[in-house]
């Protein structure tokens, strides 16, 4: 059998390669760089379940992908989120703690 197989649908024929896949150029935020909701959950310290509440209420801004079935996270949507949600404390005016710049 050869590495090429052909697909028949109802009104044409349609010829695939399992190279196929390869013609694409693969982006940073491609298929293999998401993040599964165990991951992202326990990045953010948080349970699946309370991802799961979030993207069905939209309590937060924390962008997610379907596939197929599947929901998955960026993970520069999850650092974004987490410098979002991130407070300095300020005391009478000033921060609290000193900044790196000194």
């Amino acid at each position: 059998m050869d590495r090429q197989s052909t697909v028949n649908t109802s009104k044409k024929s349609i010829s695939q390669s399992p190279d196929s896949f390869h013609k694409y150029p693969a982006s940073e935020s491609s298929l293999r760089n998401l993040l599964k909701p165990e991951i992202t959950a326990d990045i953010l310290g948080v349970d699946v379940k309370t991802l799961a509440v979030w993207r069905c209420t939209k309590r937060y801004p924390l962008p997610w992908v379907r596939v197929g079935r599947n929901v998955m996270y960026k993970p520069e949507d999850v650092q974004a989120f987490i410098e979002s949600r991130t407070v300095s404390p300020v005391v009478n005016g000033q921060r609290f703690w000193p900044t790196e710049e000194g």
